[in-house]
Formats: structure tokens, C-alpha cells, sequence
């Protein structure tokens, strides 16, 4: 089954398998994205369970058409920026990280650069680029996959994935990351998704199976949070529509009120 099968067959019938197998299939990329954006495994594991449990409660909305890796990565920033402001806390660890290295590999040190930097980078591309980017270094998918996903050619992808790499190295560089485009591709590919914790799989799950069990959890928490961001972050993609589109029948009016005029 796809995503929006599974997602379907939650939504409609709260098939358990169906989560389970989502949350198998991406928890390591969840889990990544939030232990680089709060750099502490506890917090981590708490924002994985809060976007997982939007997952839950969001599936029945989630279209066919969504890319659902590029959401829950999207999901995963509104939580950890959320984890942030509710603990207050860290920021320092990157600096800590690097000093238990002794003589670290370029390799190393440029993803320790880049890593704190990555999700807010991401965030900045359009929604078809970042899409790309995910799917080419953060899923390890071929060209002919990332191609179908985005209903692209596959040169069309290869060109889409370029650009994107330009953008995030171009917004690396500017932050005082310089490197090549290849060199950060590599990165990326190798660099981007870790393990979660072999226990997490299961703990997800029985939070979204038994909710209110854990009402007041921190997980709890941050999902109420993260619905909230995800709401006001639509209407502001709704507002600008809506302010384009008045524009656009105000510059109308003005056409015809100019034609007769003359």
C-alpha cells in the first residue's frame, strides 16, 4: 500500500497495521529532522511522538497529491520550534558535539556546520524543491523515482534537484558554509537520516493508540502546539492567495476603467 492508501485505511477505519507501517517508514527521517533542531535525544523522541500524533489526526486531510515525507518534515519544524519555546532550552550543543571529535574528516565538520541550519534551509525552498531534495538524499531515491513522485521527466527531476542544491548552497554559503554543490549532495545523501531509537517505533504507537492516556505528556503537548502552528501557517498561504487574487481584479478594473476612458 502507498502512503495515501494507508493513510486512508487509518482515517477511515483506524487500522493500527496501516499507522504502524507509516510509522515504520518514516520514523528514522521524523527523528532526524527533530534531533537536529533540538540537538537533545529526550526532546527528540518527544517531538516524534507529537508529529506522529498529528499524523493520526490529520490523516483523513492529507491529500493524494502530498508529498507525505515533505509534510511530516514540515510537521517536524512547527514541533521542534514549538519544543523550543515550551523548554527553553540548549543551543549549545553543537559546540559540544564538536569538541568529543579528534581530528574530524572535512566531511564531518561540514555537517556539523550545516546541520542546525539544514531544516531552516529547507523550509525556504518552494514546495516542489524541497520535495526533491527529500526524496533524492533523505528517502535515497533514484532519479526515475523522484521523477514519478513529482509527475516530472526524469531529466526534468535531475534538473530540479540541481537547482534545489544551488538554493541550499547559495543560503549555506551566506550563513559562512561555503562548498561545492557536489560536495554538499554528498553530505546530504549521507548525513541526513539517522536511526531513531529501536524502542520509539512502539512508543509512538501506543501513544497514538491510548491518547488520553497520556493526556499532559509532553508528546500531548507539542501535538496540540503543532496543529495549531499548522492551521495558522494555512491561513497565512490562504491570505496571500486571497491578497493576490484582489490585486489581480483590482488591476482588472483599472484596465477597463482605462479602456473607457479613452
Amino acid at each position: 500500500m502507498d502512503d495515501f492508501e494507508l493513510l486512508q485505511a487509518y482515517a477511515s477505519r483506524r487500522a493500527e497495521d496501516a499507522f504502524t507501517a507509516l510509522t515504520t517508514r518514516y520514523i528514522d527521517l521524523v527523528y532526524s529532522a527533530a534531533a537536529r533542531q533540538t540537538g537533545d535525544a529526550q526532546t527528540a523522541e518527544d517531538v516524534t511522538q507529537a508529529v506522529f500524533l498529528t499524523l493520526a489526526r490529520k490523516a483523513g486531510s492529507i491529500s493524494r497529491e502530498a508529498i507525505l515525507s515533505g509534510w511530516l518534515l514540515r510537521t517536524t519544524r512547527f514541533a521542534a520550534a514549538n519544543a523550543r519555546r515550551l523548554e527553553q532550552r540548549r543551543q549549545h550543543y553543537e559546540q559540544q558535539a564538536m569538541q568529543s571529535y579528534i581530528g574530524p574528516t572535512v566531511s564531518e565538520a561540514a555537517w556539523r556546520g550545516i546541520a542546525p541550519l539544514l531544516d531552516n534551509a529547507l523550509d525556504r525552498l518552494g514546495e516542489k524543491d524541497r520535495a526533491a531534495v527529500v526524496l533524492r538524499f533523505f528517502e535515497q531515491k533514484s532519479l526515475r523515482q523522484v521523477a514519478a513522485k513529482l509527475g516530472a521527466s526524469e531529466d526534468g527531476a535531475q534538473k530540479r534537484v540541481s537547482r534545489a542544491i544551488e538554493k541550499l548552497r547559495i543560503f549555506f554559503a551566506r550563513h559562512g558554509k561555503s562548498m561545492s554543490a557536489a560536495a554538499l549532495a554528498s553530505i546530504l545523501a549521507a548525513n541526513s537520516v539517522q536511526a531513531a531509537p529501536a524502542t520509539l517505533v512502539g512508543s509512538v504507537c501506543a501513544v497514538v493508540g491510548l491518547p488520553g492516556v497520556l493526556t499532559g505528556a509532553a508528546a500531548t503537548s507539542l501535538a496540540k502546539a503543532t496543529i495549531g502552528a499548522l492551521a495558522r501557517a494555512r491561513l497565512q498561504i490562504l491570505a496571500v492567495r486571497a491578497g493576490s487574487v484582489a490585486v489581480l481584479l483590482g488591476l482588472v478594473v483599472l484596465f477597463y476603467e482605462w479602456k473607457d476612458a479613452f
